[in-house]
């Protein structure tokens, strides 16, 4: 059920982040497209690791 719930929130954080995008116009160029959900899953991992560390 954990890891179901970890799934759900990525997905939403990466819905939000890509909707975000859209407003610097990042969706014309493919190759940032890519980056930005490159980078925005570094940085939901990182968050999820530190989060369950302080648990």
């Amino acid at each position: 059920m954990n890891g179901i719930s970890i799934l759900f929130r990525y997905w939403v954080f990466l819905a939000v982040v890509l909707i975000g995008s859209r407003f610097f116009d990042v969706h014309e160029n493919p190759k940032a497209t890519v980056l930005v959900v490159v980078v925005a899953t570094i940085l939901y991992i990182v968050a999820t690791i530190i989060n369950y560390k302080r648990k």
